[in-house]
């Protein structure tokens, strides 16, 4: 139920203050599809393990956020669009 090692380990090497992640953490959510990606780190760990979609959303606390809860999808079927 967890993601791969080689998937943690890519975004282990991913700065906090990366344009991808910052972006990210910007919005109220994000769904990333594999072949919209445009950051070349989180398109690299989504291949290595397989990910076809994700959508993240950042966890905030009173002092700004403090985690990302995401869910992702390994098959072709894909999340409905709107």
């Amino acid at each position: 139920m967890g993601y791969t090692d080689a998937y943690l380990k890519q975004l282990e090497r991913m700065a906090a203050s990366s344009p991808g992640l910052q972006a990210m953490i910007q919005e109220d959510f994000r769904v990333s599809r594999f072949e919209d990606e445009k950051d070349a780190k989180i398109r690299r760990a989504m291949a290595d393990a397989g990910i076809t979609q994700l959508i993240s959303v950042p966890l905030r606390g009173k002092k700004g956020v403090v985690g990302l809860f995401e869910c992702r999808r390994a098959s072709r079927k894909t999340f409905p669009r709107g």
